[in-house]
């Protein structure tokens, strides 16, 4: 690595209400090799970041059942950990998906990747479909607090669905009844 620091130098500037400022300005030059080597670098991330995005939103559809749908993707390398998924259908606002993720690096590429993930789910799905996309992190303090949480998260998940169930039973019943 070619990394060569050569000037420094130091500014005194005065402001309007007289304090002084020390601002030093650094010059690092780069080798064209490794600037060439980072530029793509960067952009080989942002191509992976868009192919599992795209990945992602496959086995969402491929998995989603109306009106809802619970799943787990694990992710490899392991250390990426798994990702939670709920989603929703609301007849008025769209798909709700609510990602549970157990990394906080992976958490924080999905935020900063968001809108990939949308525009892949339109692209999968369809465009008139709209998404309403939930990130959280996993808690995961002590087991007893996590299997306490996980019964809480199925007594939910069983309950939602119960009740999109007598939502589509009184529907049929509506039905059959004309």
């Amino acid at each position: 690595m070619n990394i060569n620091n050569t000037n420094e130098n130091t500014k005194i500037s005065s402001s309007k209400n007289n304090s002084v400022e020390n601002e030093k300005i650094v010059n690092l030059n780069i080798s064209p090799s490794l600037a060439l080597s980072i530029q793509s670098k960067i952009i080989g991330a942002k191509q992976g970041m868009s192919s599992m995005m795209s990945e992602l939103a496959k086995k969402m559809y491929t998995n989603y059942k109306a009106p809802l749908t619970s799943f787990r993707i694990n992710l490899f390398p392991s250390q990426m950990g798994s990702i939670a998924i709920m989603m929703k259908n609301d007849k008025d606002s769209g798909i709700s998906i609510s990602m549970n993720m157990s990394n906080t690096s992976t958490l924080d590429a999905f935020i900063e990747n968001q809108q990939s993930l949308k525009d892949s789910l339109n692209k999968t799905f369809n465009n008139n479909t709209s998404f309403n996309l939930d990130f959280n992190m996993n808690k995961q303090n002590s087991s007893n607090t996590n299997d306490h949480t996980k019964k809480e998260e199925k007594e939910t998940l069983s309950n939602e669905a119960l009740s999109s169930t007598n939502i589509i039973d009184d529907e049929i019943d509506t039905l059959n009844y004309m």
